[in-house]
């Protein structure tokens, strides 16, 4: 099955969350421009458990879409039919929300033969979809998961997903950041690999390929800046700083001396205290030489101090 045949049928889980109304965003443009140029019916499943998320995922696509077709309109007035750019971009929401499907069952999805994972990072829960989806898709869906930190051949093998699932890490937000994390396990597809390079390609992403590791690149180093900038600031206070003189100036230097838009505390309060804590928690396991925790956010979450 090529790749376009398999964007006729593709699922988004979580689709109204931060990340998967993202993802969504993505292939919507990615489906609904394949419509416009080569013709077809295809559906985007958007799955989550929250009617309330898929209200506002819809209105979000609304806007991207209108916005997306007035920076494009050079390109899309000959699939479109008008040089009017008003009516350009009402044509091109249109056809964008009829790609649209929102469910709020699994069972739903099942026609899909790509789908993509962007619920709660919790282990137990991603094992339990994906066992779930192997039993309701074809035998011929693959899966693509934006988890962020949990190794992938872990879930291909507990949910029997016989190498039919990749990592897809998309940074945030995935509509902006160009980078994408690919992992592929021990155990994969043949087709993925060059499938996924070429989705990538055809989504405007980069692809870094990363090993199989908890926390794979992008989480591996922040975990550990994060630890490294806490056990820092812990210092400046033994030296006689205050709290928040400390947390400052080690924020300062990580933005200015390492030239990041943002410092590190800033992007651990952006990411949310709760979400480091529990990337940290299933990281810690995998690497007994280490110790991958911090008592400091442990304390804060328990205040709800969460960013």
């Amino acid at each position: 099955m090529t790749l376009d045949e398999r964007l006729q049928n593709v699922a988004v889980l979580g689709a109204g969350g931060k990340m998967g109304s993202g993802i969504t965003l993505l292939l919507a443009r990615e489906m609904t421009l394949l419509k416009l140029r080569a013709g077809g019916s295809p559906r985007l499943f958007a799955m989550d458990v929250r009617p309330e998320a898929l209200d506002g995922l819809r209105q979000y696509l609304s806007g991207q879409a209108r916005k997306f077709a007035q920076k494009n309109s050079e390109t899309l007035k000959d699939l479109l039919g008008t040089d009017d750019v008003d009516q350009l971009a009402a044509r091109f929401e249109q056809e964008l929300l009829s790609v649209l499907e929102p469910v709020t069952s699994l069972e739903a999805v099942s026609p899909a033969r790509m789908v993509f994972e962007a619920i709660l990072e919790n282990v137990d829960l991603k094992v339990k979809v994906f066992s779930q989806l192997r039993d309701l898709c074809s035998e011929d869906t693959f899966f693509f998961s934006n988890t962020s930190s949990i190794p992938i051949g872990l879930l291909n093998e507990r949910a029997g997903l016989g190498g039919r699932l990749v990592g897809f890490h998309f940074y945030n937000p995935p509509a902006v950041q160009k980078l994408v994390e690919l992992i592929l396990p021990a155990q994969v597809h043949p087709e993925l690999p060059e499938l996924c390079q070429a989705l990538a390609r055809r989504l405007g992403k980069i692809v870094i390929p990363s090993n199989d590791v908890a926390g794979f690149i992008g989480n591996g180093h922040f975990m550990r800046d994060g630890l490294h900038a806490i056990q820092e600031a812990e210092r400046l206070q033994k030296e006689g700083f205050s709290f928040q003189q400390s947390i400052y100036m080690m924020n300062r230097v990580a933005q200015d001396f390492l030239i990041r838009p943002m410092g590190i505390f800033q992007l651990m309060d952006y990411v949310g205290l709760d979400v480091f804590q529990s990337i940290l928690a299933i990281m810690n396991p995998h690497f007994p030489e280490e110790n991958l925790h911090s008592e400091l956010i442990d304390g804060l979450v328990s205040r709800g101090v969460k960013g």
